[in-house]
């Protein structure tokens, strides 16, 4: 029987023409496949064992991906090399980020990285395979003691069968320290566009698309007083997406204990969902290596790997004491 012999007003007749609609729809819709983020991927493991309650951490370069502004204050001026797994989606990101430029009160720093997805046996996206690019610059600035502005600008450069393609994004963010165990911070990303890919059965469609706009406040605090290596940090921030209705809640904690050993719990409220997350750090000397991961088949299931080395000792740092 085919579908144009489906015309037949008896009930077997409409049964049968409604299974071989839906099995070409089927066939039709198991031959598209979609991999586009409306929010950038950040880096750094740490900030996932945060449950990415980020926005006012200043530990290392990797704050140039979650919030420019703190950049100013760097606990620990690294260059950092993040490997990222994306499960879910079978995506794979690399990224090397460092300070270049540090001035009293002013950083500069640049990032790279490489996005890659179908490089694995087994992928949820049969098909679809597509390398992007991607070139990061951010700067800080401290407008007074304490408060300083900062901002990014992320390129993007998309390459599949079907072509190329180019994105641009940016974020502006805020970032104040009234005191060396206290911080807050505010940032508005989302800011431009980014780059969706679609296999269409033959080939895979690059378009750009408008990234999801947000708003994220938070803060932070560090235990015991300033002067003192800090034992426990705790972190809270809220999300809002533009367009989506709701708020995202994230809160995490760090326990450090040895001096070289850091365990952390992160846990992420959703309008659709709740996860926590989970990590490690361990540093020696001027190595610092972190671990986080999100196993929750509600998301992506996404595990990071962080390994940083120190350039400067903070001793060496110029900069506007707090």
């Amino acid at each position: 029987m085919t579908l144009r012999q489906c015309r037949g007003n008896t009930a077997v007749h409409f049964l049968v023409c409604g299974f071989l609609v839906l099995t070409f729809a089927g066939l039709m819709e198991a031959q598209t496949n979609t991999l586009f983020r409306p929010r950038s991927l950040q880096s750094g493991a740490r900030a996932l064992g945060f449950g990415d309650a980020y926005i006012a951490d200043d530990n290392d370069i990797n704050s140039m991906y979650w919030n420019p502004a703190a950049l100013v204050y760097l606990q620990h001026t690294s260059l950092v090399l993040n490997h990222t797994l994306d499960r879910a989606s079978n995506m794979m990101n690399e990224s090397f980020a460092t300070p270049l430029l540090m001035h009293k009160g002013e950083v500069f720093a640049m990032g790279v990285m490489l996005n890659h997805v179908g490089r694995l046996s087994e992928s949820s996206i049969a098909n679809l395979s597509a390398l992007q690019y991607g070139y990061d610059a951010a700067y800080a600035r401290e407008v007074v003691p304490t408060f300083s502005l900062g901002g990014a600008i992320n390129v993007r450069y998309g390459s599949a069968g079907s072509g190329k393609l180019w994105a641009f994004s940016s974020s502006i963010g805020m970032f104040y320290t009234p005191a060396a165990d206290i911080r807050y911070g505010a940032v508005l990303s989302g800011l431009g566009n980014g780059i969706r890919y679609t296999y269409d059965g033959s080939t895979t469609i690059l378009t750009s698309e408008h990234l999801a706009r947000d708003l994220q406040i938070g803060a932070s605090m560090q235990f015991p007083s300033a002067g003192q290596k800090a034992i426990l940090t705790l972190s809270i921030a809220n999300e809002k997406v533009f367009g989506v209705k709701g708020l995202r809640y994230k809160g995490g904690a760090e326990y450090v204990f040895l001096q070289i050993v850091a365990l952390r719990l992160g846990y992420d409220v959703d309008p659709d969902f709740q996860v926590a997350t989970y990590g490690v750090g361990l540093r020696a000397g001027k190595w610092q290596f972190d671990y986080g991961m999100l196993p929750s088949r509600l998301t992506d299931r996404i595990y990071q790997f962080t390994l940083g080395f120190d350039l400067w000792s903070t001793g060496e740092i110029v900069r506007t004491d707090r």
